[in-house]
């Protein structure tokens, strides 16, 4: 796969975060289970499936299912409330400390010597991405950083029906929200598998003809 031919393929370029720009995903879980340490064991095992299996969306909505769906709770804003706060100290760290994916920068920067239409469509809080990205020294690679508590298929939506999307598209991701956002908007997904936590990923991408690379450094 060659970068030259990509750059002239495409006029948008769409990159998810959590394992795709940096190599946070693993920090993302354990910032979850920390979220949610001093319930049963057991339960927390089941809210972190239900993370994994559920790549790509928010917080908001993860640890809301962990208290009124695994818990069972009928009230429990301020327990959903402290739970993201010590998600959002503890995946601000992970962030912040998380290597990049191999090659993606370099990658990013070759895309912008040719083209600007450069997208971050994430899970992460919009505003805490936003700040990580200006302490790293790459907000300025993107025309856009975008992220929760919209969700990433009304980001899509909103840009499309805007107009600032110019297919055609490709969309880097390493989940299944990202997939199925690609596939709903005619956008070409590859699947970025080295730091995915995707169990199905490569067997999905492979039936749909997807391309899959398993870093940046495959793309010369």
């Amino acid at each position: 796969m060659y970068c030259k031919d990509i750059v002239h393929k495409y006029n948008t370029f769409i990159f998810d975060n959590d394992g795709v720009i940096l190599d946070s995903n693993q920090a993302k879980t354990k910032a979850f289970a920390k979220s949610v340490e001093s319930y049963d064991g057991n339960k927390i095992k089941d809210f972190i499936n239900y993370h994994v299996k559920n790549g790509g969306v928010s917080r908001f909505e993860k640890i809301d299912y962990f208290y009124s769906e695994i818990m069972g709770f009928e009230n429990y804003s301020k327990e959903l409330e402290e739970s993201l706060s010590i998600y959002a100290k503890n995946a601000k760290k992970g962030m912040l400390e998380a290597e990049e994916i191999e090659g993606v920068i370099d990658f990013i920067r070759k895309i912008q010597e040719k083209k600007d239409n450069i997208y971050v469509i994430s899970g992460s809080d919009e505003e805490e991405l936003i700040n990580i990205y200006i302490e790293r020294g790459i907000n300025n690679l993107f025309k856009k950083v975008l992220g929760s508590p919209t969700a990433k298929k009304s980001h899509a939506k909103d840009l499309i029906q805007s107009k600032k999307l110019k297919y055609p598209i490709v969309y880097f991701g390493d989940s299944v929200t990202d997939y199925e956002v690609a596939k709903e908007y005619e956008m070409d997904f590859i699947f970025v598998s080295s730091k995915s936590e995707w169990e199905d990923g490569m067997e999905i991408c492979t039936a749909s003809q997807s391309q899959i690379i398993y870093d940046f450094n495959e793309i010369k």
